[in-house]
């Protein structure tokens, strides 16, 4: 079965213990969406990565209209919807 997971705008560190103990029940077909600045970070765990500006060409610009428009949470509720 293929897990896929979504890390966009905060590389978030618990991924990686996620992407840990799936291997550890024998799940390695893993595919990570994530921002192109990220997926260096991926190599280690040896996952297969997707850069989400490669699937939606808009996305740095909605990201910055995200940042500009809520400073506090960046936008996570409107980043979920996205």
């Amino acid at each position: 079965m293929k897990i896929v997971f979504v890390n966009l705008v905060h590389n978030q560190q618990y991924i990686f213990d996620n992407i840990e103990n799936l291997k550890r029940f024998g799940n390695n077909d893993i595919v990570v969406i994530t921002d192109e600045q990220f997926r260096s970070s991926y190599e280690a765990v040896n996952v297969e990565t997707v850069a989400v500006e490669s699937l939606i060409p808009e996305y740095t610009d909605y990201i910055e209209t995200i940042r500009h428009n809520h400073k506090r949470k960046c936008g996570f509720w409107d980043l979920c919807k996205y």
